[in-house]
């Protein structure tokens, strides 16, 4: 199930009776498991500061929400014109504002964005989870919502223009090759340097640097976790490789399941291990 077109009667409680009436559809990141009250509720609350954000910096006149609907995270998107007359008007206005905004994407999220972003997994990071008071908790809770919210905006200012610009590049290389290969124009685009893979990229040198000591493929064969991660320890080639694996992780470890799981133990907490000379 993708696509939720409600109808009154449908089995799921409503934030509003109104909302039976809308079409929903399943978040994609979200779209192949159940969200927790909290997830949905905190995910809900990121996507409509987003959308007002991105409505206020680019005058666009569509209104977007989330709301957890029998355990999924569902979206829905209205438009909102001043006037039926003002609609292309608007739309104008938006498009160009995104363009405007898609010209010095790059290097607002080079010099201003990424490094804002980079400050809060820093400030998450640093914060003592297991040495915190209840009210440090509490405040360090509160502080995480406002972040989350400033993230979701970024979300938003960085995501709908880079939206155009994919569009706007299918449109150029279907108008120059005379075909409709949408698809084949995003495939062009892909492999750009990113986060992920950045992290594809290093992992695959962990594999290679694994491969090719035979202590290590010893280590690493037939066993348990807390047996290999002591076998590594036990010779000089195998603590070389922790170290890097150590190095990955902290980089790299707290991703979560599939970059986006917040609730899910990274690979950074499922590897501990004993230095034995």
């Amino acid at each position: 199930m993708f696509d939720l077109v409600a109808s009154a009667d449908t089995a799921a409680v409503w934030d509003a009776p109104s909302d039976a009436l809308l079409s929903w559809q399943l978040h994609p990141r979200w779209a192949d498991r159940p969200v927790t009250p909290l997830e949905g509720a905190v995910a809900a609350r990121g996507i409509a500061q987003g959308a007002r954000a991105a409505a206020q910096q680019f005058g666009f006149p569509v209104r977007a929400r989330a709301q957890r609907i029998n355990g999924f995270l569902y979206v829905t998107a209205q438009p909102a014109f001043a006037s039926p007359g003002e609609r292309e008007d608007q739309l104008a206005s938006a498009l160009e504002a995104l363009g405007a905004a898609g010209a010095t994407l790059g290097e607002r999220w080079v010099r201003e964005l990424r490094p804002e972003v980079e400050r809060y997994l820093a400030g998450w990071r640093s914060f003592d989870l297991r040495a915190a008071s209840l009210a440090a908790l509490i405040g360090h809770f509160d502080e995480t919502l406002r972040r989350l919210d400033r993230v979701w905006e970024i979300l938003f200012a960085v995501g709908l223009p880079a939206s155009m610009l994919r569009a706007t590049f299918a449109d150029e290389y279907a108008r120059l090759f005379g075909v409709d290969a949408a698809e084949e124009a995003a495939s062009l685009l892909e492999g750009l340097e990113g986060p992920e893979l950045a992290t594809e990229r290093a992992f695959a040198r962990l594999s290679r640097a694994a491969a090719a000591s035979s202590a290590v493929r010893d280590a690493l064969r037939w066993r348990a976790d807390h047996e290999w991660i002591e076998a590594l320890a036990g010779s000089e080639a195998g603590r070389e490789f922790l170290a890097e694996l150590q190095s990955f992780l902290k980089t790299q470890g707290r991703r979560g399941a599939r970059g986006r799981r917040g609730g899910a133990p990274g690979g950074r907490e499922t590897v501990s291990y004993k230095n034995r000379t």
